[in-house]
């Protein structure tokens, strides 16, 4: 018989037994999680890489937060390249009496560059167009129609203008993600952006510069710009290529990449350990065939060779699995984000299969083989004994260099080394400090044993003692997996309930933004009219800090991304002869009125290295202003009231060029006759933030959603591991359960012992997972969300009594037969 056909008869035959289907299980479940998030993301890469020129819009892009200078356009055409123009920033649109925010976009005639708008007519017909709105139209998205309840022909206002609705875009190529588009596009031509009067001082704009080649023979023309561009970039300039795709698209994907990816990698390592629990257990089982194979005449090679083909099925069958579901998987999640990108995904390639298989293949070497080499020499009097084969110094390094190989892998399917390494550590660490927990309880647990009230509990608490691995082993994986599952309950319930606690009834819930210097009494007196208390005001300017203590301070100063984009953008400063009411002091002293002094929020003060005494300097409109820190303040960012990083004095920015901002509540019922600001006050923007914060939570409900649909992973992979460990004592409890028997125990005293065994268990496993997720819920909400959590006793509860129902169920489930044995039967066979 060849080592195939041997093998394969091996596997027919091993198929019945629990160990090989839960290692199958197990290996399928690591695939699954890591393949199916790499078949998403691997869409996701693949429809930027496909896309990147219609995402931009051109084949090169020059944005800025400030208008960019015109002659960069017969220098552009020089070298050969065609030059659009966009100009992108937030106002108010109104309808009769009703107005929303939109995200306003003017477009010069040869836009876009690359790519097409697909638009739909008065008529419903779809088309394809590679130029924007002529003078005197409007285009707008269908939520803007819906909003104002409008149809393709009416007309809106927006600033100065008004223009009839002429069509509906249904695709704009370089709109990028959509995490960050919380109001719908209206588009205009840019000859009419003058017109409107909507850019005034403080006004948030992006500048866009679109470049493109005049035909296919000429990329070099684009990268000769490209390298002439970035070499006299501007602060504030910004040049996107091709090879970047569209940025703000990126890092929504790699956000939610490296949130799915945390998911996936915690359960593939909780799969790790079923699979190496399995194996061991499947190779232990193994022992005494491999002897009596040996005492017949079989010689080692023979018998590794037929054990190597049978664990070769066992890897491309669960592997051939896993990545089955992953493919399924992968759907589900693909629908679920489906509101994070706008574009069509294309099918993904084989390599999340081959990483996912090569996963399973080195789990199944790396774990399985060390223990069979071992085994090949095992002596025939071993099954006599029913010793255990130690583990040798070369077994070790296997499996370290298994480990090492499996790490390797998750890291290239998730294309993050930090977050790989932060993962496995964090899961190392966690699983040593509940390990030592497990161990240190079932101790003192033990310790009451004889003194326990009831048999059955005696007994349970005795059996704990006696298995303290298989105990450590078993709460352990339960307890990672219903910690896992808790998490998500409290950060999508207990955590936002904090974050709405956090803010009163009578918050602020509108924003009004862009208000002149000669509006700002007209506009006092409107609200007024209307009985509500007057608004505060608040100068705003937009000030660019270019120097700290003399020194240029810029992007190349600093290696945080988020201290980059702070010193390459314009703040939003403002000055006040007070200190706000809802701002405190923590450290310095205010400063005087009269002099060139400044404020600075504790969190920016972290983030761009300064402290106390450090004289800044702003670039304000093309002058410099400088400013000494005297203080800091602790600012509550989401008491949605008006505040800045920067508050200086009236002295130091009183006279620079400003606009004004508030925040007040508008109830309900004056919401409607509020909105008629925006007719009276063409020019400024309201923001009603309930529209906002219900368009946040939406995107985060589809994230959480996906993670929600993932986090069955790690739930299942702790489920296999306790059946596992349980299976692994299966053995030594029939024994048990024979002995009880044979002494005059009946079935229901043996089911009580395991039962309040298992409860036992489950209860140490809750326990832990309702600390552990509270722990991090509370650094979630701390550091994450910047509010105090309040741990929810409810969600402690139910999961200490989950843990209680899953382990009892699990582990009746594996034991059952070994209760019924004859004792008969199982004692001749211990002999």
């Amino acid at each position: 018989m060849t080592p195939i056909r041997r093998g394969l008869q091996a596997f027919a035959q091993d198929w019945r037994l629990a160990e090989v289907r839960l290692l199958i299980i197990a290996l399928a479940l690591a695939v699954a999680a890591v393949s199916s998030v790499g078949f998403l993301v691997d869409r996701f890469e693949a429809a930027l890489k496909r896309d990147a020129a219609q995402l931009l819009g051109g084949d090169l892009v020059l944005s800025a937060d400030r208008r960019l200078p015109a002659e960069l356009i017969p220098q552009a055409q020089a070298f050969g390249l065609n030059v659009a123009e966009t100009v992108s920033f937030p106002s108010m649109a109104a309808a009769g009496e009703n107005s929303v925010l939109v995200a306003a976009k003017s477009v010069t005639d040869a836009y876009p560059l690359r790519g097409a708008l697909t638009v739909q007519d008065a008529e419903g017909k779809q088309s394809e167009v590679r130029s924007g709105p002529r003078p005197g139209e409007l285009w707008v998205e269908e939520g803007l129609l819906n909003s104002l309840n409008l149809k393709l022909g009416d007309r809106l206002q927006l600033g100065n203008l008004d223009l009839p609705i002429t069509r509906m875009i249904l695709v704009e190529p370089d709109r990028g993600a959509q995490f960050a588009a919380f109001a719908p596009r209206v588009m205009f031509n840019k000859a009419e952006l003058e017109k409107s009067e909507l850019i005034q001082p403080g006004s948030r704009v992006q500048w866009r510069m679109l470049f493109a080649a005049g035909n296919a023979a000429q990329p070099r023309a684009v990268t000769q710009w490209q390298s002439l561009l970035e070499g006299r970039l501007d602060r504030g300039q910004r040049v996107e290529s091709l090879q970047q795709g569209r940025p703000e698209m990126q890092q929504t994907l790699d956000r939610a990449q490296r949130f799915l990816s945390l998911v996936a990698l915690v359960a593939a390592l909780i799969a790790s350990v079923a699979v190496f629990l399995a194996a061991r257990e499947y190779v232990n089982r193994q022992q005494n065939g491999i002897a009596i194979r040996r005492a017949l005449g079989l010689d080692g090679r023979e018998i590794m060779s037929t054990l190597a083909i049978e664990f070769a099925v066992v890897a491309i069958l669960s592997c051939a699995l896993g990545a089955a579901i992953g493919w399924g998987v992968h759907w589900v999640l693909a629908w679920l984000l489906a509101g994070l990108v706008g574009v069509e995904l294309p099918p993904p390639t084989l390599r999340p299969v081959l990483v996912g298989m090569a996963i399973g293949a080195v789990l199944t070497a790396g774990v399985v083989l060390p223990r069979v080499m071992q085994l090949r020499n095992v002596p025939t009097l071993a099954v006599i004994r029913k010793d255990v084969v130690p583990l040798a110094r070369g077994t070790l390094l296997a499996y370290v260099l298994a480990a090492a190989g499996v790490f390797t892998l998750l890291v290239l399917s998730v294309r993050d080394t930090k977050l790989a390494v932060g993962v496995a550590g964090g899961f190392a660490v966690g699983c040593l400090v509940f390990a030592l927990i497990v161990r240190g309880t079932t101790l003192m647990l033990s310790r009451f044993r004889s003194t326990a009230p009831g048999f059955a509990l005696r007994s349970a608490l005795a059996a704990c003692a006696r298995r303290p691995q298989g105990v450590v082993v078993q709460t352990l994986a339960l307890s990672v997996g219903l910690m896992a599952i808790a998490l998500l309950v409290l950060i999508r319930g207990d955590l936002i309930s904090a974050w709405q606690r956090a803010v009163p009834t009578d918050a602020p819930n509108r924003f009004v933004i862009n208000v002149q210097p000669d509006q700002v009494e007209p506009f006092k007196k409107f609200v007024t009219d209307l009985g509500l208390p007057a608004p505060d005001l608040q100068p705003m300017i937009r000030a660019r800090l270019i120097e700290r203590n003399g020194q240029p301070i810029g992007p190349d100063n600093f290696d945080d991304d988020r201290a980059k984009r702070l010193v390459d953008r314009e703040f939003n400063a403002s000055y006040s002869a007070t200190l706000p009411a809802h701002n405190t002091l923590a450290a310095g002293v205010w400063q005087k009125p009269d002099s060139m002094e400044t404020s600075m929020e504790t969190g920016i003060m972290d983030t761009l290295k300064l402290k106390l005494g450090d004289d800044l300097t702003f670039d304000v409109a093309g002058e410099r202003v400088t400013v000494k820190i005297t203080s800091t303040r602790n600012v509550q960012w989401d008491s949605f009231k008006v505040n800045f990083f920067s508050l200086s004095t009236p002295g130091a920015f009183g006279n620079q060029p400003k606009s004004y901002i508030a925040s007040f509540n508008v109830p309900d019922a004056k919401a409607r006759e509020f909105q008629a600001a925006v007719k009276l006050f063409p020019n400024i923007t309201l923001v009603d933030t309930r529209n906002v914060i219900a368009q946040v939570q939406g995107v985060l409900n589809q994230v959480i959603r996906a993670v929600e649909f993932l986090f069955l992973f790690a739930l299942a992979a702790g489920v296999v591991v306790l059946f596992v460990a349980t299976t692994a004592t299966r053995d030594e409890r029939k024994r048990e359960a024979a002995v009880m028997r044979a002494l005059g125990g009946d079935s229901g005293q043996i089911r009580a012992t395991h039962g309040w065994e298992f409860a036992i268990i489950g209860a140490i496993a809750g326990l832990l997972a309702a600390t552990g997720a509270s722990v991090l819920a509370f650094l979630i909400g701390r550091y994450g969300f910047n509010f105090a959590y309040i741990p929810s006793p409810m969600v402690a509860a139910s999961t200490i009594v989950a843990g209680v129902i899953v382990t009892l169920a699990g582990g009746w489930w594996a034991v059952r037969r070994a209760i019924n044995a004859p004792p008969v039967v199982t004692l001749r066979e211990a002999l």
